[in-house]
């Protein structure tokens, strides 16, 4: 996805290229903070909680993100 290893001295080309991905799949809001979880749970008809659908469609584009994101990081010891 993103070819470019995160290293010391290319933080900038990383950073345009890693945006365009965002932006690709409707992910900056998640690194921006515009886009914050929504409830874990919700009360359903019978006014029982219930697994928010929105919450797990949130966590796996946050955890995926988060996948990319360590992905494209160098080990630098």
């Amino acid at each position: 996805m993103v070819p470019i290893k995160l290293k010391p001295g290319n933080h900038l080309l990383w950073k345009n290229l890693f945006l365009h991905v965002l932006r690709k799949f409707r992910m900056l809001g998640l690194v921006t903070g515009s886009e914050p979880p929504p409830a874990q749970a919700i009360l359903d008809s019978d006014g029982a909680f219930i697994v928010n659908p929105s919450f797990d469609l949130w966590y796996y584009c946050d955890q995926s993100l988060m996948i990319w994101l360590v992905s494209t990081l160098r080990y630098v010891p």
